[in-house]
């Protein structure tokens, strides 16, 4: 087995003001046996002496900064670099909870037959500081697998942590797709042996960049493609125009919330400043003000709920 128990692997292109809040965070967690591997797609906005200093200090292990096609290949990139026995998918422009991913390594590590790990996470906007919204969707069509109801599910890639020596099994990603992980946890579910982390392990940062943003309708129709290629029902909350809308109803959240035992929580101003309106700009409250406020948030949820890994055999504790 490899010195290196676990690697980081990134993926960036010219979105540095978030890369380094991401950083940040990731470089005050990494303990002494993992690493931080990172691939930057030619970015033009100062990322690649950004990285280049961070080397020269150690702080990351290697990187690389050239043109590339796409995230599924910036990732591939940094995969086939890692040396670690466990790889952590980390995005650079959200919030991750570190305890929790400490959880599913040692998971992984005590479950060797597991060949990869998704998990629970939520939603938030850099745009303005609320409490997250919930994605269920996720856990209920992993449930689905478990007792056999479909032959694949899907989940993105926030809480996704793969085994290396599983990926001749389960292969890289794809670089034909826009929605990478979505393409890769369902053509992969129907081979793989998962797990799924009740913790909350990330929080999905929506912002001006989010590809599933700006590229709604093309996600629209690829998501519907994969469920044609994989044969996979398409999931309850794809129908129509609920695929990749982030902007809800209430209708919809109220028959999804899972934590509806929770006390609701009202809007809260960024822990760093005192009179800072929840719908300030992201310009105005400060990049690191909003990492913060979400890692809290995190924080919060996983206070409330145990700590387990749904599988198909069972529940682990």
């Amino acid at each position: 087995m490899s010195e290196v128990k676990l690697s980081y692997v990134i993926t960036t292109f010219n979105k540095l003001p978030h890369l380094k809040e991401v950083l940040r965070l990731l470089i005050e967690n990494v303990r002494h046996d993992e690493e931080i591997v990172i691939t930057d797609g030619g970015s033009s906005d100062g990322t690649q002496a950004f990285l280049q200093n961070l080397f020269k200090q150690g702080k990351i292990k290697r990187y690389i900064s050239e043109k590339d096609r796409g995230e599924a290949h910036g990732y591939n990139k940094s995969m086939l670099m890692a040396k670690g026995d466990l790889i952590k998918i980390i995005t650079d422009d959200d919030v991750f909870y570190y305890p929790a991913i400490r959880e599913c390594r040692q998971f992984m590590e005590a479950h060797m037959e597991i060949d990869a790990i998704v998990g629970n996470n939520c939603t938030g906007y850099s745009r303005n500081l609320a409490p997250p919204f919930l994605n269920p969707e996720m856990r209920l069509e992993f449930e689905k697998w478990i007792r056999g109801e479909q032959n694949t599910f899907y989940c993105n890639g926030l809480p996704l942590m793969i085994r290396k020596s599983s990926l001749s099994l389960l292969g890289l990603f794809n670089p034909r797709f826009l929605c990478v992980d979505i393409e890769y946890t369902i053509r992969t579910g129907s081979i793989a042996n998962y797990a799924f982390a009740t913790r909350f392990i990330a929080t999905r940062i929506i912002n001006d960049q989010s590809n599933s943003d700006r590229f709604v309708e093309r996600c629209k129709l690829e998501q519907r493609q994969l469920c044609k290629i994989y044969d996979y029902s398409i999931p309850p909350t794809w129908v129509d125009d609920e695929i990749i809308k982030v902007e809800r109803s209430g209708w919809w959240r109220f028959k999804n919330y899972i934590n509806s035992m929770l006390p609701t929580r009202k809007q809260v101003v960024c822990p760093r400043q005192e009179n800072v309106e929840v719908a300030q700009s992201v310009e105005k409250m400060g990049l690191d003000c909003v990492h913060q406020y979400y890692y809290t948030e995190l924080e919060k949820l996983n206070q409330k709920i145990d700590s387990s890994f749904l599988t198909k055999n069972k529940i682990e504790a």
